[in-house]
Parts: structure tokens; C-alpha cells; sequence
């Protein structure tokens, strides 16, 4: 008889413990996050900062396999979640409403970058007209999502954010195959057309956007990221 092993179905309760882990070091400051940016604690100059968001994963099921990631396709010995659009809606809004500050939808790339977009953008619906929040909610943007689907996502969004993840272009072949400098860019650069159209006819789309870059990650020190990440 051959070892077949089949996996454990999972309950919400198993999700939460999954997602939760991989979100342990993924609380991010973020500026924009409301107004209750006075209500967070003290730095060490006794001056308020700004607001820690709850970044919450509609999937750890992720089909790129980039090298720093924990949800890389090809990390053995890992279980993986997905959880529906309304599922993550409710959770996203019980994490917001005991944080105070906003949350931070996001999630693995799931079968491809369209599809994942459409599930988190049916996601921030359901939190605006079905849950009724109406607080902060940064979003994330799949590398290459198709411009429409981030339109659906950004008229419920406050922020929308994409990683460029590398200073130079060429540290995607090394660390993020699937990643690429038109891949990153597009989709950056259409949120930002998007964010001035809207401003001129008062279309609903989010206000701003962000990006992170990881420091020290194809052998850059900081000093050559600042000055590389403006070339990619």
C-alpha cells in the first residue's frame, strides 16, 4: 500500500493560528492610519507614533517561489490557507475594531495575480457596504494585477501598496524570478494615475501608496539602496 498522506482540512481556528504566525512580524507602521495615530504609545523621546496596523492574509498558498519569503511554493513541510473573501472581510473588521488603528489586507499570490486581486477586492467590499466599517484599510496590490481590478480595490481602500522588494532590477533573477521590474512598476504606476484622476473628478479611489524595499537583501548596504532605488 503506498504512503499517502493526505492533508489535515482545516478549520477558522487553524487559519487564525496559521495566519497569525506568519503576521507575528508583519505588524507594520503605518502614518496614514487614521486620526488615532495620538492615541499610540510613546517613542523613546516620550513623542506619540504613529499607528501599528494588524496585517491580515487571505492566503499563504502562494504559487511564486520567492527565496525570503515564508509562503515560497517551494518551502517544504509547510501548511498553507485560504481563506474566502467574506471570511477574511470579518476578520480583517474584528482585527481593526480591537486594534483601533486600521488593518492591512494582503495575501500570497493564489493561483495568479488577477485572481488573488479579485478575491481581495470583493474582500474591502464586503468590509465597506455588508460590515459597515468604515475606518482604515490599506490594501495590497498583486505584481501585474490587471488596472481594473485595482480600480475595485482602491474605491474601497484608503492605501494601496506594492513591494518593490529589490534596489536594482537585476536582484529579481536572484532572489524573485517571478518578480520583474514591469510587473512592479505597472501596477505602481497605474495607482498613481489613478489616485490623481480621482482627485480631479472626485471619483472614489484610495488617497496614497506605498512600497517597501528590503534592505541587505542581493548584498546592498543601506546607503547603496537609497541611491539604487530611484534606477529600478
Amino acid at each position: 500500500m503506498s504512503n499517502i498522506i493526505i492533508p489535515k482540512e482545516l478549520d477558522m481556528a487553524d487559519k487564525l493560528a496559521l495566519m497569525n504566525e506568519d503576521a507575528q512580524y508583519e505588524v507594520g507602521v503605518d502614518g496614514e492610519a487614521e486620526s488615532t495615530a495620538l492615541l499610540c504609545a510613546a517613542d523613546i523621546k516620550g513623542r506619540p507614533g504613529p499607528p501599528k496596523v494588524p496585517k491580515m492574509f487571505l492566503s499563504s498558498a502562494c504559487v511564486f517561489n520567492c527565496a525570503y519569503c515564508g509562503n515560497r511554493c517551494g518551502r517544504e513541510e509547510r501548511t498553507v490557507y485560504s481563506h474566502t473573501s467574506s471570511e477574511l472581510a470579518k476578520i480583517a473588521v474584528d482585527a481593526a475594531k480591537r486594534n483601533g488603528h486600521g488593518v492591512f489586507v494582503s495575501s500570497a499570490i493564489h493561483k495568479n495575480a488577477d485572481y488573488t486581486q479579485e478575491l481581495l477586492a470583493e474582500c474591502v467590499r464586503v468590509m465597506r457596504e455588508e460590515l459597515f466599517y468604515y475606518g482604515y484599510i490599506h490594501a495590497k496590490v498583486m505584481p501585474g494585477a490587471d488596472p481594473l481590478l485595482i480600480e475595485k480595490t482602491g474605491k474601497y481602500a484608503n492605501r494601496l501598496s506594492v513591494n518593490i522588494e529589490v534596489a536594482q532590477s537585476s536582484g529579481y533573477e536572484r532572489i524573485a524570478k517571478q518578480k520583474n521590474k514591469a510587473n512592479i512598476l505597472t501596477p505602481m504606476g497605474n495607482i498613481a494615475e489613478q489616485i490623481q484622476s480621482a482627485q480631479y473628478d472626485r471619483r472614489q479611489f484610495a488617497v496614497s501608496q506605498t512600497t517597501q524595499l528590503m534592505a541587505g537583501s542581493t548584498g546592498e548596504d543601506d546607503r547603496t539602496i537609497m541611491t539604487l532605488s530611484g534606477a529600478l
